[in-house]
């Protein structure tokens, strides 16, 4: 029997394990301490069906309608439903329940359920006896955890409960465990290398633990009397980081897949495998983008060694018969193009890999990630105005962005991304000139449309006051945590202006009387979604031939086939990476007189083939895909039979 169970509680997505918990489990077990792992989420589909668990899962992480589910089960009270109803209806605009009373019936079905199944999970957990019972909790995972570790006390109290993840980091971490008793430990941070004497230290003493035996970043329950620690420099409470990644052992998902294979949804689960080689972001160690939340207080980039992340991708695939990556990191190590991206082993392997990147990628970047397999990135990409830009910090501008669009599109590779709106400090007029734009970028899979959300450990939150912010913790809050509104504060991670809704939401379909050219952008960009959810998109693509090109064109307003000389085709050429507006430029001296250029210039503007933008002239059309291969998604999906298989264009009307 285990001495310690790691649990994996709903809602989070069931097509792929829980990295945090299979990173965790062969660390224990290579310290001595046997441990297995329970995928109570894969569980909860069979509890609850796949049209309820989708209705979950395909809520924004923000609507915090997964945490309303369980806020009973883990608290004795909660929210009104009808109250929570009305919210989610105006904070999600793409809802596709239509009657207000069907969603309240769903709602309602769901969390009368939600006790039983705690039960269920607390007994199946028990009956291996376990000293240890820890949770993950991210997003949506926190009030399913509580209630469990609830349950698991009240039936067992001698247990020791653990949680950690996102959701526990510092005052979140400190909130939990000095509000809920029944919480012996939280974790603040990364653990790897302090699991172990941890545990260790909890099967000596139990939950009597003393203070001074929990590592950096943990708290025990002697704290909640002798006080909570901090960090000397910030204040903060403690958040503990692993310094390197290197020698870590490779995940093991073995129970996620045992469990998955004998589901009644094992047909509908196209599992991915969660990869991790890095933490923190470089980018951001130099310029942390005003809205991001992610990395805690570790910003600090740690990468695997190339060689070591190569043995990696082989072990796993090797372990479980895949060839499908989800890579998880915050940002890709640029040294990977020169060495792991580059290794003829690793290219022969041919995966679907999927990467988070920064957006400044040439072509040769490009072309190495498209041989290595790596079909689908996430760059980043958040405006096509570098004012915007500026006001994120991306250190990008829109002709960078819009030139890596260009890229993907020719070398098939697709990219994950998304306008943000409502920058504090924005012009209007930024919009209506992305609007203008986008009949030309017709030919490229559009993003999507969200409202900027403020997370806690933005830049936003934590200098709210400097960009003329009031941030209170989105709405959804209030309707699950039983404690008074600056309470509830302590445990959020997603905060909006005060009198607003939650943020981080898709705004394609909210018309926007206030703002013209933002208006003016939302219509675009709702035909730029339509033309490729109901047309599959458009075409725009210039094939060489002697003594010129032809340009094949389907874009709507533009379109038809037309024939270039050779000027014309050797100018578009050049503005594949940009060049100045201005005639004098040096670079245009290698096609032709200035006449015979600005002439050349004209027409390929008239026929929308080129762009201007941040003061360059930049070239749209596609050159044939110069990489034929196969294309691996990287992506797990869950289509239940009745369902259908969504396309990848879908989500940006949604």
């Amino acid at each position: 029997m285990p001495s310690t169970v790691l649990v994996c509680m709903p809602v989070v997505s069931v097509e792929r394990p829980s990295l945090a918990l299979g990173l965790l489990k062969p660390v224990l077990e290579q310290g001595g301490i046997a441990t297995s792992i329970f995928n109570a989420h894969l569980h909860y589909l069979e509890w609850i069906g796949a049209k309820d668990y989708q209705f979950l899962d395909r809520r924004s992480a923000a609507s915090l309608c997964g945490e309303f589910v369980f806020a009973k089960a883990a608290f004795g009270a909660a929210g009104d439903v009808a109250d929570f109803a009305k919210m989610l209806r105006r904070t999600e605009p793409s809802l596709s329940v239509d009657e207000q009373a069907e969603l309240e019936a769903i709602l309602a079905r769901l969390r009368a359920s939600a006790p039983g199944f705690i039960d269920w999970v607390a007994d199946q957990v028990l009956a291996q006896h376990p000293r240890i019972v820890g949770c993950t909790s991210s997003f949506q995972q926190q009030v399913a955890s509580l209630a469990l570790l609830r349950r698991i006390r009240e039936l067992a109290p001698d247990v020791v409960s653990v949680m950690g993840g996102a959701n526990m980091e510092t005052v979140m971490g400190h909130a939990a465990h000095r509000r809920f008793p029944w919480l012996d430990v939280a974790v603040s941070g990364e653990a790897e290398d302090t699991v172990v004497p941890l545990f260790r230290a909890l099967l000596d003493h139990g939950a009597a633990i003393p203070a001074e035996l929990a590592p950096h970043g943990v708290m025990v329950p002697a704290h909640r009397s002798q006080g909570y620690r901090t960090e000397a420099r910030s204040g903060d409470f403690e958040r503990h980081s692993v310094a390197s990644l290197q020698g870590l052992p490779g995940p093991d998902f073995d129970s996620y897949f045992r469990d998955l294979a004998v589901s009644r949804f094992a047909a509908s689960i196209d599992a991915t495998i969660p990869v991790e080689l890095s933490r923190g972001c470089w980018w951001g160690e130099r310029s942390h983008c005003t809205f991001c939340g992610l990395n805690g207080g570790a910003m600090t980039y740690r990468a695997r060694d190339p060689g070591e992340a190569e043995v990696l991708f082989a072990e796993v695939a090797g372990r479980y018969a895949t060839r499908r990556f989800e890579v998880v990191d915050n940002i890709l190590a640029m040294d990977y193009f020169d060495t792991l991206l580059k290794s003829e082993t690793f290219l022969a392997r041919k995966y679907g890999i999927f990467f988070e990147t920064k957006s400044n990628l040439k072509e040769h970047h490009v072309a190495r990630l498209a041989a290595a397999g790596v079909n689908a990135i996430q760059p980043g990409i958040e405006s096509l105005h570098s004012d915007i830009l500026k006001l994120m910090k991306k250190g990008v501008t829109a002709m960078v962005n819009i030139r890596l669009l260009r890229l993907c599109a020719e070398y098939q590779i697709y990219v994950a991304w998304a306008f943000i709106t409502d920058f504090p400090g924005e012009r209007d007029e930024c919009y209506s000139e992305m609007a203008a734009m986008i009949p030309r970028l017709a030919h490229i899979r559009p993003g999507s449309m969200v409202s900027l959300r403020y997370d806690r450990f933005s830049p936003y939150f934590r200098d709210a006051m400097s960009h003329g912010l009031d941030l209170v913790p989105a709405p959804s809050y209030a309707e699950i945590y039983p404690c008074d509104p600056d309470e509830v504060a302590e445990h959020a991670y997603f905060f909006t202006r005060r009198g607003e809704n939650a943020g981080g939401m898709s705004v394609i379909r909210q018309p926007r009387a206030d703002r013209p050219g933002l208006e003016a952008f939302r219509v675009a960009m709702l035909d730029w979604a339509l033309l490729w959810k109901e047309r599959g998109g458009a075409a725009l693509t210039a094939t060489p031939r002697e003594a010129g090109a032809v340009i094949h064109d389907t874009r709507p307003g533009f379109g038809g086939e037309h024939v270039l000389d050779s000027t014309e085709a050797a100018l578009l050429d050049l503005l594949r990476d940009g060049v100045s507006q201005k005639p004098g430029s040096p670079a245009y001296a290698a096609i032709g007189e200035p006449a015979l250029v600005a002439g050349a210039l004209a027409r390929l503007d008239r026929l929308g083939l080129v762009l201007a933008v941040d003061g360059q002239w930049l070239s749209l059309a596609c050159r044939p895909n110069p990489v034929p291969r196969e294309w691996i998604s990287p992506f797990g999906r869950f289509v239940p039979p009745e369902a259908g298989r969504p396309q990848l264009a879908q989500a940006v009307v949604a």
